[in-house]
């Protein structure tokens, strides 16, 4: 619509980067601070991960305490050949240096509607954001914050988060009554 505003990200949002505590001293890992690396980016909320850090190692690595809320992005990784796994950390967590965090610099840009954003254009902006010449698939970070990107009001936000939000709970539920019908239908036929 022609009352929405458009914006380069970079001044929506800040962005910081993660790092890895040296994996040779064993008092910096098997803490209880979830360190988020590509492999934990499966899942629209990120709670969890494979890895946790002590506040030892927090402290003596480039990685930083990320703010719950967040927008994780995976920066570096073969997986940006397909799709952009992103995720929300519902809890504080450290992330390593292949993710970057983004926060919202305003109380009028809802990080939510940046996530459904990136899902729902992920083949494009895969494209755009691509960093070129390089041997591990990687997103240009400037590309990123040089987007321009559609601004609609804070309430239009919340209408589009909340749609989506429900469609997405209805596919949820679809897909679940699918597999319990295969299942079924296995089991019938192993009966069989």
């Amino acid at each position: 619509p022609k009352y929405w505003g458009i914006k380069p990200l970079k001044y929506l949002i800040s962005m910081d980067g993660g790092g890895t505590p040296n994996t040779n001293t064993p008092e910096y890992w098997d803490g209880n601070i979830p360190w988020v690396s590509p492999k934990d980016m499966k899942f629209k909320e990120i709670s969890t991960s494979e890895d946790y850090i002590t506040e030892q190692g927090l402290e003596n690595s480039s990685t930083n305490l990320i703010e719950e809320n967040s927008l994780l992005v995976v920066f570096r990784s073969g997986i940006l050949k397909r799709t952009v796994p992103i995720g929300i950390n519902t809890i504080p967590v450290s992330i390593n240096q292949d993710i970057k965090s983004i926060i919202s610099k305003s109380n009028d840009f809802n990080i939510k509607y940046l996530y459904y954003f990136i899902k729902g254009n992920e083949n494009n902006l895969l494209k755009e954001w691509s960093k070129k010449g390089v041997t591990v698939e990687s997103l240009e970070t400037e590309n990123v914050k040089n987007f321009h990107f559609p601004i609609p009001s804070k309430n239009d936000q919340i209408e589009i988060i909340k749609k989506l939000d429900s469609s997405e709970s209805n596919q949820v539920k679809l897909i679940s009554l699918c597999r319990r019908k295969i299942e079924l239908l296995q089991e019938y036929r192993h009966s069989l």
